[in-house]
């Protein structure tokens, strides 16, 4: 596949650096495909941006005979027209790679798969939520991040671990705990209307919150305190909360009884959600195993002065002439603590790691920073080379901003599936397709967006057949696999003939040969969404490709059957591009 490629942009960057010393970046040179506009008239085409014309010519002639001599099998001649450095292929370079796939069989995963990433480990960890409310847009976010990206690892051949480490102790979950003893007492959520144990749980924290928030205004009247943290100091629920964690950091029997009730709940929600999204991890950890680890290693960095004592005796990492307290006045951990335990705890179980990845959103950023400083610091002692976090951005529905803080301006993703369902079930007639096409619709929605962009989610523009979304990509699939039902093919090479492929022919095969360039690209950038960007450029060029041949009515029995071929590739590169997405895949809309 890799002599199929005419890696033009790589060529010409290091031979104008070569020769004429130029540096060049995204921003000087374009490479433009099949382009039959104006004055371009090429299958492949360079643009540079360069002040002097002149010297533009001069370079150009150049770099046309250097690519011709390098890619003489496949070009045919290059031309000079004002701005433009024009290629013309040859024909038989794109049937070169219709009968590339047709010796693999058309098996992608042949293709694309690289035996030698196979000994490279991979380890993603994602989702990660607290276990003191439903999964929630953004967790959902980052769900599907995570997962696109570990699947795309693992078509690429790499070892891939799913990692889900839930943080189900800490002052958080104590608070449900409190608010379940002082509100719920003696209700299970079977009792309180058979709601969905997760929610059950949600309802326990948020009515803390509540309760909080009156009793923080109550104690503003009473004292006439104007700072918050010193409120907070004289808040009665908080310290139920404070001396619940303490409790359970040392082991009190009836506090582990209740958390252990409370926390079964959220994971029997949890389980369901995922069962919903089709998600699963190939290992889920828990911050309570794990956060122990990390307090003994804060003990050993205060031998090594690299953690000090502060005077009312907690523990602080200085960064950037800030205090980071690492473990509380009262001996209790953090959620930095808790993810040194975590991280020692993976070193220890797996040896060699290639590289670990923490999809976590963009407001952790700081604190990640702090984590691989930290890191650094204990190089001899945390042996790992490659690290990263995966930041993104927030999620908006129907034009609002969502803080998953605020009880009143949460969207769970159960409520997102019911709402998707409903309406799916306005606009298609097909009951039994509804369920599948909502989440489609719901995780293309998600994943085609890069992640440093924020995503405003609309049920309306999910559905819509025009655009970058998944029933388009659907319909696609749907097309050319009912074309192919009609006429099924071998695989049998296609002979050398004095054939004439058109545009819009061209423009599929040198997509396809793309594929295995824009996985790669899609885990270097870490950005699903440029698959999904290649799969809709390929959709609509395919849908072109139909609209303007025949297939199936064609006389031409040599005709016929390349371009079956071409659709049998784009179909099975769709299949592969869905199944990474993990989008459903329907044979007939």
């Amino acid at each position: 596949m890799n002599k199929l490629i005419l890696n033009f942009y790589k060529l010409s960057k290091n031979l104008l650096k070569k020769i004429y010393n130029k540096k060049i970046n995204n921003n000087n040179i374009k490479i433009l495909y099949n382009t039959k506009f104006n004055k371009i008239k090429g299958d492949i085409t360079i643009i540079l941006s360069l002040s002097s014309i002149l010297e533009k010519k001069k370079i150009y002639k150049n770099l046309g005979n250097i690519i011709l001599k390098k890619y003489k099998k496949n070009i045919l001649k290059y031309e000079i027209k004002n701005n433009y450095l024009n290629f013309f292929l040859k024909d038989n370079y794109y049937l070169n790679i219709i009968n590339f796939f047709i010796k693999k069989k058309i098996n992608i995963n042949n293709i694309i798969n690289n035996i030698n990433n196979n000994k490279k480990l991979i380890i993603i960890d994602f989702s990660s939520p607290n276990s003191n409310k439903p999964l929630h847009i953004g967790h959902l976010r980052n769900i599907l991040i995570g997962n696109t990206i570990s699947n795309i690892y693992k078509k690429l051949g790499y070892k891939v671990i799913k990692s889900q480490i839930i943080n189900d102790r800490g002052i958080h979950i104590c608070k449900t705990i409190i608010s379940w003893k002082l509100f719920f007492n003696g209700i299970t959520p079977l009792l309180y209307n058979n709601i969905k144990s997760d929610h059950f749980v949600g309802k326990l924290y948020f009515k803390f919150e509540k309760e909080l928030n009156k009793e923080i205004k109550y104690i503003y009247k009473k004292y006439k305190i104007k700072n918050k943290k010193d409120a907070i100091k004289k808040s009665k629920l908080l310290k139920y909360a404070n001396n619940e964690l303490i409790k359970w950091e040392n082991n009190n029997k009836k506090c582990i009884k209740l958390w252990k009730k409370i926390n079964k709940w959220v994971y029997k929600g949890f389980k369901k959600t995922y069962k919903k999204l089709n998600i699963k991890f190939n290992e889920i950890l828990f911050e309570s195993k794990t956060y122990i680890i990390g307090k003994k290693f804060i003990k050993k960095g205060i031998k090594k002065n690299i953690f000090k004592i502060d005077k009312d005796k907690s523990i602080y990492f200085l960064f950037i002439k800030k205090k980071i307290i690492l473990l509380r006045k009262n001996g209790t951990s953090l959620y930095i603590t808790q993810e040194i335990g975590t991280l020692l705890y993976r070193l220890k179980k797996y040896k060699k790691i290639y590289l670990l990845i923490y999809v976590v959103g963009n407001e952790q950023i700081f604190h990640f920073k702090i984590l691989f400083k930290i890191i650094k610091k204990f190089n001899n002692f945390i042996k790992i080379k490659n690290i990263y976090h995966l930041s993104y951005n927030t999620v908006n529905f129907m034009g609002k901003k969502i803080k998953s803080r605020y009880k009143n301006n949460i969207i769970y993703i159960d409520d997102l599936i019911k709402k998707m369902n409903k309406y799916v079930k306005k606009k298609i007639k097909n009951k039994k397709k509804i369920k599948k096409i909502s989440i489609g619709s719901i995780k293309y929605q998600f994943i085609k967006i890069n992640p440093n962009k924020i995503i405003n989610f609309d049920f309306k523009k999910s559905l819509n057949l025009k655009g970058n979304n998944y029933i388009y990509i659907q319909y696609t699939y749907a097309r050319i696999y009912s074309i192919l039902k009609k006429n099924k093919i071998k695989n049998k090479l296609l002979k050398k003939k004095n054939i004439k492929f058109k545009n819009n022919e061209k423009n599929i095969l040198i997509n396809i040969i793309k594929y295995k360039k824009i996985l790669k690209k899609s885990i270097n950038k870490y950005d699903p969404s440029i698959l999904t960007k290649y799969i809709y450029i390929l959709s609509k060029n395919v849908n072109n490709f139909y609209q303007k041949n025949k297939i199936l009515n064609n006389k031409n029995i040599y005709i016929k059957k390349l371009r079956l071929n071409i659709c049998k590739i784009v179909l099975k590169i769709l299949y592969n591009s869905m199944k990474i997405i993990d989008i459903p895949i329907i044979k007939k809309i």
